[in-house]
């Protein structure tokens, strides 16, 4: 080959090298190696989008068994997302290999808390179950005193009357005997879920900022600036409804097991675990995390021999205090108003959620309703420009 050919076929390699990896914007007619040769109108681009919406709709509506565990794990990733880009920024290790720590750490961390946890916990859980087959006697004796009660003239026995109430259980208990089998697969579909959610998750984290920026790339170019300022407030929305909600839980659960163990009431860690994660059910789940100290505290001992209202008394006052705390100090200042949710909207979200998708749907149902504010308030200001 003569010396002008091969600087021919130099020249013509370093061309086809030149044109695949220039910088230009992408031929919109072989947009993804798909060749466009025809445009639609606006009304067949009107009837596919709306085909597509419903097609999408149907599928989910189909696959709603599974669903909840795709979205539990888009709020794992959105919730330690921020952590491996901040790793990934600082330490420079790629980011598969941080997901993986993050996971084997977040692991280890479930591993030393139940093993911390649990001696005095189980201990307190066996206390309960010892204190069971004492209810009976125990609310005859504060309830009554004797065997048997007058209730507009007629004799009633304490004993017939909490077998008649018993009866309904015991069958309830042969019920779930009976069904242990289908039990036992609902446990294994529910680790199943989890899994997957787990599984999910994983690829999310693996993908991070990057799918955010393709997902925003999709967008035309006239409306991308407008999309990522919506995309950027709701960021702004949930990142607060998180960092909230898990203080709530920390200040609750820490909070109530001291003053709990101060005042002596029993199963003090057990009711602070608890209240810890009812906080995250917005107005109903203080509530609830209330009613068990306070029953305890009526009809229990404690550490100052008070009796049993002023004990009972002294823990709902010491939950009003904590409410009020939460509600004053920490979420003004960690919250503050960006969520600014109506109490109404708030209370039809709460029941809605709890309609659509029990506890977890009222857990979701705040953060949902401050991400819908924000797109409504921009669709709102597009409607009326």
């Amino acid at each position: 080959m003569t010396s002008i050919a091969r600087q021919s076929r130099l020249k013509t390699i370093l061309r086809v090298w030149e044109w695949s990896f220039r910088n230009r914007p992408m031929d919109d007619a072989h947009a993804g190696g798909i060749v466009i040769t025809s445009v639609w109108s606006r009304h067949t681009k009107l009837i596919v989008a709306i085909a597509t919406v419903l097609v999408g709709l149907s599928i989910l509506f189909a696959a709603r068994g599974v669903l909840a565990s795709f979205i539990w794990a888009i709020v794992i990733a959105y919730l330690f997302s921020p952590l491996v880009s901040l790793a990934k920024r600082r330490v420079g290790i790629p980011r598969p290999i941080l997901v993986l720590v993050l996971y084997a750490a977040g692991i280890n961390a479930i591993f030393w808390t139940v093993w911390l946890v649990s001696p005095p916990l189980a201990g307190e859980l066996g206390d309960l179950a010892q204190s069971i087959p004492r209810l009976e006697g125990w609310v005859e004796e504060q309830i009554t005193g004797t065997d048997t009660i007058d209730v507009a003239g007629q004799t009633i026995n304490v004993n017939d009357a909490i077998q008649t109430l018993a009866d309904p259980i015991s069958a309830l208990a042969r019920d779930v005997s009976a069904r242990l089998v289908e039990l036992a697969f609902g446990i294994i579909e529910a680790f199943v879920k989890v899994l997957l959610a787990l599984v999910a998750a994983f690829y999310l984290l693996l993908a991070g900022p990057r799918l955010i920026r393709r997902l925003l790339g999709l967008v035309p170019d006239q409306y991308r600036a407008e999309v990522e300022s919506v995309v950027g407030r709701v960021d702004d929305v949930l990142s607060a409804f998180v960092r909230g909600e898990l203080l709530l839980v920390l200040i609750m659960g820490t909070a109530t097991y001291i003053g709990l163990s101060i005042l002596g009431i029993p199963f003090a860690l057990v009711i602070a675990v608890v209240t810890g994660f009812l906080e995250l059910i917005p107005i109903f789940g203080p509530i609830v995390a209330s009613i068990p100290p306070i029953l305890l505290a009526l009809f229990g001992s404690n550490t100052y021999g008070w009796p049993g209202w002023v004990a009972a008394l002294v823990v709902a006052g010491m939950y009003t205090v904590l409410r009020h705390i939460e509600d004053y100090v920490v979420i003004p200042n960690v919250v503050g108003r960006i969520i600014n949710i109506h109490p109404f909207v708030a209370l039809f979200a709460l029941f809605a959620g709890a309609t659509i998708w029990g506890i977890g749907g009222m857990i979701l149902a705040l953060p949902v309703s401050a991400m819908g504010r924000v797109i409504l308030s921009y669709v709102y200001r597009k409607l009326v420009a």
